[in-house]
């Protein structure tokens, strides 16, 4: 008898049913799921960690790209890091939006850099070169501080119990589509827009993931999990 409710409980967790895409309890931590695993790809944190050594090349820094991806790569493992630490103690959500205001910064500035060496050749770059790298170094400690992380601790706990496993894998689901197009339309997009275009567009993303963490998402810092649920219902 037990055995039979046990099981009936747990059916009654992990069923989903098509009806169920129309609960709001369903359809509102879903949505906020997408989105930050939008913000965190096409801010262009895959695309900088895949082309490192060509982004320095072509944007003339006086240090040597295969150097740049180890500082990178380092960065990127020390803001992880720092996440996990001030994550409970600032919030989620205001560790995101810094991480959002200074990977925007970062972002604008490569590429006005980019924009005036490449509308002035005769500018000597020994002397700015380490420019593009201060820059994506900020924009990866930025990116590895809030933007990414988050996205990762915030869905489970926005996602009711019921759909949480649905959740969990359309957003991974979305994640490892967004990384495949910004990475697929890398060349593509460079070649229209130009690089300091790309990074222009990565900071307006970035821009944007500051307005939905203002308006949109959710603060879940010392909330009790039905109190969360309660709110993502609402």
């Amino acid at each position: 008898m037990t055995e039979s409710r046990g099981s009936s409980e747990e059916k009654k967790i992990e069923g989903f049913e098509m009806k169920d895409v129309l609960d709001r309890s369903f359809y509102k931590p879903l949505s906020i799921a997408v989105a930050l695993m939008f913000f965190h790809t096409f801010s262009g944190m895959s695309s900088v960690l895949s082309y490192t050594v060509d982004i320095f090349q072509k944007a003339g820094s006086s240090v040597q790209p295969n150097v740049a991806s180890i500082i990178i790569a380092t960065v990127q493992l020390i803001g992880t890091l720092a996440s996990s630490t001030l994550m409970d103690r600032t919030g989620r959500r205001r560790l995101y939006l810094v991480s959002g205001v200074f990977a925007t910064l970062s972002l604008v500035s490569v590429g006005a850099y980019s924009l005036v060496v490449s509308r002035n050749p005769s500018i000597d770059i020994k002397l700015y070169g380490w420019i593009p790298l201060l820059c994506l170094v900020i924009f990866i400690f930025s990116i590895a501080l809030g933007l990414g992380p988050v996205a990762f601790v915030m869905t489970p706990e926005i996602s009711p119990l019921k759909f949480r496993s649905v959740i969990m894998a359309v957003s991974t689901l979305a994640m490892s589509l967004f990384g495949f197009l910004i990475i697929k339309m890398y060349d593509s997009m460079q070649g229209v827009l130009g690089l300091y275009g790309l990074y222009w567009f990565y900071g307006g993303v970035s821009f944007l993931s500051i307005i939905f963490g203002v308006f949109v998402m959710p603060e879940t810092k010392g909330m009790s999990l039905q109190d969360i649920q309660d709110a993502m219902a609402g």
